[in-house]
């Protein structure tokens, strides 16, 4: 199982995302690859966790890299909000990574 020892999670919404990540996850993740993953689907909502534990399942990390850097939800005309979002998720795949 794929759960931080005493992780106390602040929402429900984490709570589940956690779950499903946990249950649909077939390959060991370590603290990072987890937190990293965690913060991806609660950022952008639990679908594209599940495409991204696909590709992590599936060993392509070229389909899971091009995922993770061009998703982004942006409901603004303010480029300024695009480029801290595109640099939170280059920070998530960085420590997916590590």
């Amino acid at each position: 199982e794929h759960i931080y020892s005493g992780l106390q999670l602040p929402s429900n919404y984490l709570k589940n995302d956690l779950a499903t990540i946990n249950k649909l996850t077939k390959k060991p993740l370590n603290n990072n690859q987890l937190a990293a993953l965690l913060s991806f689907s609660y950022n952008l909502g639990i679908g594209y966790g599940i495409k991204a534990i696909a590709h992590v399942n599936n060993n392509d990390k070229e389909k899971l890299k091009q995922l993770w850097l061009s998703s982004y939800n942006v409901k603004s005309d303010n480029q300024n909000i695009e480029k801290v979002l595109k640099q939170r998720r280059a920070e998530e795949y960085k420590l997916f990574n590590s």
